[in-house]
């Protein structure tokens, strides 16, 4: 045969056939491996990737810090009062102390309505406060648009 160079009744085998390239990206490689790392990495940098992996990750954070701050406040109504912490007869005008229960409620339900302003009030640019709309904008595309 002709790749022996011997005699024998045949042609023999059929030449090998060229070595197969493997395309990711722009490139092609000759390495399986070369090009899967490749396609790995644009997949992990890539829009796709954020969506399908770290937005219902960063939803879950979200929820769970809501779910921490609302146990801080709620924690607040049951604080002890200190020292120095009620009425204020001295002070000009009299006046609650700055450490007094009700103080510290008073500022955690204003605090409160600002949250909840930020995460739902509906205004000129659309549903959602400014931290919805962060989560909206992102939110992963099927077919609808984030703000429907």
């Amino acid at each position: 045969n002709y790749q022996t160079g011997g005699g024998g009744g045949g042609p023999g085998p059929p030449p090998p056939a060229p070595p197969r390239r493997h395309p990711a990206g722009r490139c092609e490689f000759w390495l399986e491996a070369s090009a899967e790392l490749v396609r790995v990495l644009e997949t992990m940098w890539s829009e796709r990737w954020y969506l399908e992996a770290l937005y219902p990750k960063m939803v879950q954070l979200s929820m769970e810090l809501l779910s921490r701050y609302g146990n801080k406040i709620r924690g607040l109504s049951s604080r002890q009062d200190g020292q120095g912490s009620g009425w204020d007869a001295s002070a000009s005008p009299p006046a609650w102390t700055p450490a007094s229960p009700l103080v510290r409620l008073a500022r955690a339900a204003a605090d409160v309505l600002q949250v909840i302003v930020a995460l739902g009030e509906e205004d000129s640019s659309g549903p959602g406060g400014s931290l919805a709309r962060l989560v909206l904008d992102r939110l992963p595309q099927t077919g609808r648009t984030a703000r429907e």
